[in-house]
């Protein structure tokens, strides 16, 4: 059985800062083959730090939130089944709802 409860987010600081060069955080269930990108899959969740965009599931792009680089927190976390970013402490928004 599944759990809504709430969960802890997480958060990383930003280092680098390589030219031609993205970081994508999220999530991604067991299945998820950790080669791509995270929600270019199914089963994946993820936010890009090339062009701030979200991507649940699929390799397909849809607008989100500004992009992230060198000096940012960014974090991720899930509420209720609700998977959510964060950058500098703001919360960016709702990405998508976990279907248990």
């Amino acid at each position: 059985m599944v759990s809504h409860a709430p969960v802890e987010s997480v958060a990383s600081n930003i280092f680098a800062n390589v030219a031609n060069s993205s970081i994508g955080i999220g999530f991604g269930d067991g299945f998820t083959h950790v080669g791509f990108m995270p929600g270019w899959l199914r089963g994946s969740w993820g936010y890009h730090s090339d062009d701030g965009k979200k991507f649940s599931e699929s390799g397909s792009a849809e607008d989100y939130a500004e992009t992230f680089g060198r000096g940012d927190v960014v974090g991720c976390g899930i509420d209720n089944g609700a998977i959510y970013f964060t950058k500098n402490g703001r919360h960016l928004g709702k990405v998508s709802v976990l279907m248990m």
